[in-house]
């Protein structure tokens, strides 16, 4: 049985400015584990748009991306404005380096 590991939690405020950081480290993080450079950006893609939706149009609040290692498997959780979505990325072909 795989155990869940935190591999980092990140809060950026809900401005539109600060919300790609929160989902390009996703994506750089998915990389470094092996990630192609066209896997790494459809999980950003997807980050991103996870990132816009918890953050609305709430002013003067914070949007949390979590994400978790289980195995072959990359799990992240946004969170923010009352909105949590979590999705998830298979490993198993990512080139180990």
């Amino acid at each position: 049985m795989w155990l869940k590991h935190l591999a980092f939690a990140l809060s950026v405020p809900a401005d539109p400015l600060f919300r790609p950081l929160a989902s390009e480290v996703a994506g750089k993080y998915g990389e470094s584990l092996g990630l192609s450079e066209q896997e790494a950006r459809a999980l950003t893609d997807s980050a991103r748009e996870a990132v816009d939706l918890a953050a609305g149009t709430g002013e003067g609040t914070e949007v949390s991306v979590a994400v978790h290692r289980e195995g072959d498997q990359l799990e992240l959780t946004v969170s923010g404005g009352g909105e949590s979505s979590t999705m998830s990325r298979s490993l198993a072909g990512a080139n180990s380096t």
